[in-house]
Order: structure tokens, then C-alpha cells, then sequence
């Protein structure tokens, strides 16, 4: 109770800014656009081709099935849709924090439940999470079933790979887990996961058969849909090569393919060696970097995934280092740098301050690329102190160095 105090509190301030005083007509515009996808269905409109009300007009951007799992929202006033979907993402990134900080969470015993409540109030106070919150995003969702499937010990009712299913049905971006275990060469969750994808938007299809056919032959090949991709909202490297003046055509095409591939391929590596160790927290951590990364748009909300690194990254609280760079972490996504790169250092200033706006506005993009070597370096692999390497019995046997060892996982 202790812990849901604090976590409760943490959160007045963004309830009274954006539910109680914010003006309707820029109310949660993202949930918003999850109702009126589901209005679209309701009234026998075009889902991709309405806009909401201004001033926005946003379009539906999500696959069918995200629309049909709007329809609840749908038929209630927006400032009550407004309510239930915060207390939803707060009760999501309550669970999202118990079982990303579990070996942390574990060291406090009785007093587990204040820790929860303090480090989920800390969570809060990031701005994704809080962007999560203001826009009514649907980010919270995604993660929490990606986490619970794959963090569960042990397989129950459902089989392994069924939730990330359900996320990637949702909103196509966790379809990074599949290309995870085909490389971990994990058949049997793979061919779940990818079955039960196709199940479920399938049947979407059967159920809203326009619907389907206007997402999966035109709206899904338009990343215009989502925005201005080149805002300093969009994280992504390549929103981070187009804010480096590459123009849109062929050499963007060019330069983003390679850079991404670059980051897959080493985000996928560190990923399947978590695989291997059984560590799959740590491999929610890696896959939702590189989901987050290699998006053609990933808005500074998408960045839900750093709740989970972040309590990979400090594991059970024993190292030093780990405990420094989680709370640097924390730290860094408390500020606002993006907007600040955009609205305060401007253009025509000096060198220093135009470097400054680089890194401002890429701050994010800087987070996720750091975090991914953070936890190949400081996680995955750990120098061995000289008293912990292993004795050689027999002169015979080959010998081993100490920088050949290393000690392995996430939980110390």
C-alpha cells in the first residue's frame, strides 16, 4: 500500500495536466485516433481515409485489429475513454516495472512493495512514460506482452510467443521477436508466434475485409501516415540521417538500410546470446532497442521499451557500475533534450551551439545506441576478478586466460 501511495502520487500532476485541465479538443489525440478507428468500423466508414477533428486530423495508422480492439472506447465519451485508458497504462507500467526490477525488487523482502512504488514513481516522471500518458498512447500495452510473455518461467495455458503475437497483431514493430528466434533458432516459439499473427489478422480481415485490404496494400507502405518524419519526435536513426540533411529518395533509402542493418545485426547478436543464457528479460531489453531504432518512425513515446532496460541494466543492485549507469539512464530520459535541441538552439548560432542542437535532437536515438552497448558491456559480459577464474587441474588440458572468461546474466 506504501508503494501504491507513492506511485499514486507521482502521477496527480500528469492526471491534472492531461486529463482534468486539458481542453478536449487536444484530449489524448492518440487514443483519439484508436477510437475513431473503431467509430470507422462502427459507421461503415473508410478506417485509413477519416481523419480526427482538428487540430490534428490525424489518420488510423494501426493494423485492423487494433481497431477492433477500440471498439470498448468507442462507445463511451472521450474524457471517460480518457480515464480508464490512463488507469489501464499506470496498472500496465506498474506490472512492467515488477517484473523488469524483479531482481532487484526481491532484495527488499516486506519492504519490496515501497521499492516498486518508488522506482515506478521515478519511471513516471521519463519523458516517454509521461508522453505515453499525455497522448493516450497504446505502448504500454505492447510491452507488457512482450515482457510477460517471454519473462514467464514457466509456460502455462498459453504457449510461448502467443502474447508477442497479439503486440505485433496490435502494432507491427514487435514483429522483431520472430526475426530474434529464428536467429536463437527457438522453432517451436517461433512457429507459435508467427501462427498466432497470422491467426489473429487473419480473422481481423475476415471480420473487417475492406479494412485489411486498405492496410496491407496502402496505408502500411506510407510512412507519411504517421507524421513529419523528419521531427525531432521521431527518434529513429532514420529520422536521425534525414535531420543530418539527407534528402528523402534513393540515398536516404541508401544510407538508412545500411545503418539499420548494422544495428540489427549487432542488436540481434547481443540478443540470441541472451537467448542462449535464458536470460529473456534482458532479451525483451535488446529486441525493444532495436525495434525502436530500425522503425522507419519511433516517436519519443516508443521508447516505452526503456522501463525493461533499465531494470536489466541494474539486475539485483550488487554492481557498482550497473547501479551508475541505470541511474544515469533514468536521469537522462527525465529531460526533454529533443524539444529543447528544436525550441531553444536553433540554427545560426556559433559550432558549439550547433552541436549541441545534434545531439539535443537525437538525444534518444543516443540513449538506445548507448544502452544497447551498456548492456552487451556491463550485462552480458563482465570482466572475471583473478580469484573467480577457474583452476587448471591438468597441465595437459589447454590452459585458460582470465580475459578469456566471463561472468554471464542479468541477475548479479
Amino acid at each position: 500500500m506504501a508503494g501504491l501511495t507513492v506511485y499514486a502520487v507521482s502521477t496527480l500532476p500528469w492526471l491534472w495536466w492531461y486529463i482534468i485541465r486539458r481542453p478536449e479538443e487536444i484530449l489524448m489525440v492518440d487514443l483519439d485516433v484508436y477510437r475513431h478507428g473503431a467509430l470507422s468500423l462502427l459507421e461503415g466508414r473508410s478506417v485509413y481515409d477519416w481523419l480526427t477533428a482538428g487540430p490534428q486530423w490525424l489518420p488510423f495508422t494501426y493494423p485492423p485489429f487494433a481497431a477492433l480492439l477500440g471498439l470498448p472506447f468507442a462507445v463511451i465519451p472521450l474524457k471517460a475513454a480518457a480515464w480508464a485508458w490512463t488507469v489501464m497504462q499506470l496498472w500496465l507500467n506498474w506490472i512492467s516495472v515488477g517484473i523488469a526490477f524483479r531482481p532487484f525488487l526481491e532484495r527488499f523482502d516486506v519492504r519490496s512493495g515501497l521499492v516498486h512504488g518508488v522506482i515506478a514513481a521515478g519511471i513516471t516522471q521519463m519523458m516517454p512514460i509521461s508522453e505515453g500518458l499525455k497522448f493516450g498512447q497504446v505502448n504500454s500495452v505492447i510491452v507488457v506482452l512482450c515482457l510477460i510473455d517471454l519473462s514467464r518461467e514457466r509456460v502455462k495455458w498459453w504457449a510461448r510467443g502467443s502474447l508477442v503475437a497479439m503486440a505485433t497483431a496490435i502494432k507491427l514493430t514487435p514483429g522483431v521477436f520472430m526475426i530474434h528466434w529464428a536467429l536463437a533458432r527457438k522453432w517451436r516459439v517461433l512457429t507459435t508466434a508467427v501462427v498466432a499473427t497470422a491467426l489473429i489478422t487473419g480473422l481481423s480481415a475476415l471480420l473487417v475485409p475492406s479494412a485489411g485490404a486498405a492496410y496491407w496494400f496502402e496505408a502500411v507502405r506510407d510512412p507519411n501516415r504517421l507524421g513529419p518524419n523528419n521531427s525531432v519526435a521521431n527518434q529513429s536513426v532514420r529520422a536521425l540521417l534525414m535531420r543530418m540533411m539527407i534528402p528523402e529518395g534513393p540515398w536516404l533509402v541508401a544510407a538508412w538500410v545500411v545503418l539499420a542493418a548494422v544495428v540489427a545485426t549487432l542488436g540481434f547478436w547481443v540478443s540470441v546470446r541472451f537467448e542462449h543464457l535464458g536470460e529473456r528479460t534482458a532479451v525483451v531489453a535488446v529486441c525493444g532497442l532495436v525495434a525502436f531504432l530500425i522503425s522507419p518512425v519511433s516517436w519519443s513515446h516508443h521508447l516505452q521499451w526503456a522501463i525493461v532496460v533499465l531494470g536489466v541494466i541494474l539486475g539485483d543492485g550488487r554492481d557498482r557500475k550497473r547501479i551508475k549507469w541505470a541511474v544515469i539512464g533514468m536521469l537522462w530520459l527525465w529531460f526533454r533534450a529533443p524539444v529543447w535541441g528544436n525550441q531553444i538552439l536553433g540554427p545560426g548560432h556559433n559550432p558549439l551551439t550547433d552541436l549541441l542542437r545534434v545531439v539535443f535532437q537525437n538525444f534518444y536515438v543516443i540513449w538506445a545506441m548507448a544502452a544497447l552497448f551498456i548492456l552487451y558491456k556491463y550485462v552480458l559480459v563482465r570482466p572475471v576478478p583473478e580469484a573467480e577464474a577457474p583452476k587448471v587441474a591438468d597441465a595437459t588440458e589447454p590452459s585458460v586466460t582470465t580475459s578469456e572468461v566471463t561472468a554471464v546474466g542479468t541477475k548479479g
